[in-house]
């Protein structure tokens, strides 16, 4: 059985369990996750690994500090999702923007890019529950105010990339390497020099990360190989035809196959390119396109990917109601993908913006 949770403004738990009869993947709506009392932006962000879950609310107003923000780490127990703990950051920041976050090997990544130069907290979790300081606070290798640190995170193994797409001498990806018990700062990787907002996002796996970037010649990804413990620049992916207002960059990745999404594509409609890796390159293989899109749908805003199963959204789609927003779930055989069955929740509303974030496990 695979769970994948879809983020709005609140929070969709789904349940997507094969049906045996068409060997197909059924979306049964399982639990909706919500926050104690009412969070600004709940559901901006949501990791999601096995039975644990951390979804942000970057907005939330902390002890009367604006905009310092909270995330909700969620359990699930006997298949239902039990009440979240709340983490802050141990001194909230204005504007800090606290909660987007991942989860792997027992710990919780939790970051503050908007604190000055940007910060991420490294918690243990142990019996179902996050410890209550962290265990390690990263910062950039030399902090700039404004770099935006920690605005996008990717962790493969014992390799975590933390984005700083802040701009000017603050842009670069940091690489950390888990080693004598600690993160430690291995490598700075540097934007190009026609790149703007590099490491915007993010997306590691299997010895290859995907770093994107905004352009004055177009919008594009850029990828790199781990090389006996560098990550060395491979090639550089783009849309065809490129261009510096579709958003390419919205990253999904898993073994050999990536999802980048393009939200802002062909007036807002947004499109999904799938690439394949043959070991030597990536390649363009098609387009994730669902049957109806239309102009400000923003097809691609998130995109997910785990093994044969694949979840792009389009949080401005009419789903039942203006702007509700829709999910759309593909399911790969025999190396051909489905055509996606569209997923909304019950609960559909006005400006809802369901599927503005998405995680699969």
């Amino acid at each position: 059985m695979r769970f994948a949770s879809l983020a709005l403004t609140v929070a969709m738990g789904l349940s997507l369990a094969p049906a045996p009869a068409l060997a197909a993947l059924v979306p049964l709506e399982l639990q909706k996750l919500t926050p104690d009392g009412a969070r600004p932006s709940f559901g901006m962000h949501v990791a999601l690994d096995g039975d644990e879950a951390i979804v942000s609310a970057t907005g939330a107003e902390v002890d009367g500090v604006p905009n310092a923000g909270e995330a909700y780490y969620f359990r699930r127990q006997d298949g239902a999702w039990l009440a979240p703990q709340t983490l802050m950051a141990p001194t909230p920041n204005p504007g800090g923007g606290f909660g987007r976050a991942l989860l792997g090997g027992g710990l919780a990544f939790v970051a503050e890019p908007r604190n000055s130069h940007g910060q991420v907290f490294v918690y243990d979790i142990q019996g179902g529950v996050v410890a209550a300081t962290p265990t390690q606070i990263l910062t950039a290798s030399s902090p700039v105010v404004g770099a935006e640190f920690g605005e996008a995170l990717a962790l493969w193994g014992d390799w975590l990339a933390v984005g700083s797409p802040g701009g000017g001498s603050a842009e670069g990806v940091q690489l950390f390497h888990y080693e004598g018990g600690a993160w430690v700062a291995q490598q700075l990787l540097l934007p190009a020099s026609d790149d703007i907002r590099f490491g915007v996002e993010l997306a590691m796996d299997a010895g290859v990360l995907m770093v994107a970037a905004m352009g004055s010649s177009g919008d594009r990804v850029h990828v790199f190989r781990e090389v006996a413990g560098l990550w060395q620049l491979d090639q550089t992916l783009s849309a065809v035809p490129a261009a510096s207002d579709d958003g390419f960059g919205v990253l999904a990745l898993d073994a050999q196959t990536a999802l980048i999404g393009a939200p802002w594509a062909e007036a807002a409609t947004g499109k999904v390119y799938r690439f394949q890796d043959n070991t030597s390159s990536w390649l363009f293989a098609d387009e994730m396109a669902p049957e109806v899109a239309i102009a400000g749908d923003h097809t691609g805003i998130s995109v997910a990917l785990d093994g044969q199963v694949a979840v792009v959204t389009a949080s401005l789609a009419d789903g039942g109601a203006a702007e509700s927003g829709v999910a759309y779930l593909y399911e790969r055989a025999s190396g051909a993908w489905s055509t996606p069955t569209v997923v909304v929740p019950s609960d559909v509303t006005f400006s809802q913006q369901f599927g503005i974030a998405s995680a699969l496990d």
